[in-house]
């Protein structure tokens, strides 16, 4: 990692934490769902599966990823796990 004495990261530089991906894995998975690629979405997912920690989002993913395949049900289901596990987050005094 580059340091001008202020920690600053530059383009190239390798990631110095695995969640300085997240933004890359993210949008390598949202993008093709954003675009209606269920094929694609669904490749990035399985391939970013293990790195992703929070499994509520893997399951977020899926629901959407259900949604475009126009499983509805099963869609439906699965943000509704989203929902319900995040109300007991919000209770339990954390939020996400």
């Amino acid at each position: 990692m580059s340091d001008f004495g202020h920690g600053t990261r530059l383009p190239g530089d390798p990631p110095s934490r695995p969640d300085d991906r997240w933004p890359l894995i993210q949008a390598a998975i949202t993008l093709p769902l954003q675009a209606g690629s269920t094929g694609l979405a669904e490749q990035q997912l399985n391939r970013y599966r293990n790195q992703i920690t929070d499994e509520l989002l893997v399951t977020y993913f899926e629901g959407q990823l259900l949604h475009l395949q126009q499983d509805y049900d099963g869609a439906q289901q699965k943000m509704t796990e989203v929902l319900k596990a995040r109300v007991e987050r919000w209770v339990g005094g954390t939020l996400w």
